[in-house]
Parts: C-alpha cells; sequence; structure tokens
C-alpha cells in the first residue's frame, strides 16, 4: 500500500469519527433533549442523569478520544507537509472538531452534567437548574453537532482534492 492510500484511508477513518459523534449529537440535539423536555423537570433529570452516567464506557472513550487525536495528528501531519494540496481542509477539519466538539465537551457540557449529577433530582434546585440546564446545554450540544458534521465534510474534501 502507498503513502497516498494510507493517508486517504487515515482520512476516511477519522471524517467517519467525526460524523459519528456529529450523529450522537444530532441524536440528542434534535429528538433526546426534546423528549426529556416534555417531562415534568423531577423525571427529565433522573434520566439525564442516568444518560450521563451510562454514555461513559470505553467505547464511546474510545471513538470521541480517538477522533480528538486523529484530528490533533492531521493538524500536525498537515502542516508538516503544507506544500500537498488539500492539507489545509485536514488543518481546518481537526481545528473544527478539537475546538467545537473537544473544547467545548469539557469546558461546557460536562461541567453543566457534573453540575446537575450533584442535585437531588426532587429538590428545588434541580427543578430550576433543569429550566438553565436544557437550554444551555442544547444550544452548545448544537455547536458540538455542527463542528463533528463540518469537520467530517473537510476531512472528505481534503482527502478528495489531495488525491485529485
Amino acid at each position: 500500500m502507498k503513502a497516498d492510500d494510507l493517508l486517504l484511508v487515515a482520512a476516511a477513518v477519522t471524517s467517519v469519527g467525526c460524523g459519528v459523534m456529529a450523529g450522537l449529537f444530532y441524536a440528542f440535539s434534535f429528538t433526546v433533549i426534546d423528549a426529556l423536555d416534555r417531562q415534568p423537570e423531577v423525571q427529565a433529570t433522573k434520566t439525564m442523569q442516568s444518560i450521563n452516567e451510562t454514555i461513559i464506557r470505553p467505547a464511546f472513550f474510545f471513538l470521541f478520544f480517538g477522533t480528538a487525536a486523529a484530528c490533533a495528528a492531521w493538524i500536525v501531519a498537515a502542516l508538516v507537509s503544507w506544500e500537498r494540496f488539500g492539507n489545509g481542509f485536514f488543518v481546518c477539519g481537526g481545528a473544527v472538531y478539537l475546538l467545537g466538539s473537544l473544547a467545548v465537551t469539557i469546558g461546557i457540557n460536562v461541567p453543566m452534567n457534573n453540575a446537575l449529577a450533584a442535585l437531588s433530582p426532587e429538590s428545588e434546585a434541580a427543578k430550576d437548574y433543569w429550566l438553565h440546564y436544557v437550554t444551555r446545554w442544547t444550544k452548545w450540544n448544537h455547536v458540538r453537532f455542527w463542528s463533528s458534521l463540518v469537520a467530517a465534510a473537510l476531512f472528505v474534501l481534503g482527502a478528495t482534492l489531495s488525491n485529485g
């Protein structure tokens, strides 16, 4: 297998990782959160706390952080061989995923999940927090969705242009 073929495979794998994460974030933004928000705050809080516990699994960590590592590697590799046509797409795709998916998750969504987890679902504080949580968490989840989707498209474009 030639080096160009390996690069295309790596770009495809990274694009698929970004795309799968986009799908996960899409499902939350446009289905799960809407369904939860139709429930009383106590039930919505309990269910979201359960979801936040359940998602912490090796498969999720591998996909989420593995995609982030691949994006970081692409940024470095593309900058090292900048003369290769299409590498700008790899740099942009990696940066969009790292900032819009990884950084938003770590800096905004996870702290909000942790704050929700610390509350007793039956408390007034939890009821009040849910109203704030559902709006803000979903807004930032939309950012994660669009960032992951755009990153996937940029990796496809980079692979297509670098091979053409």
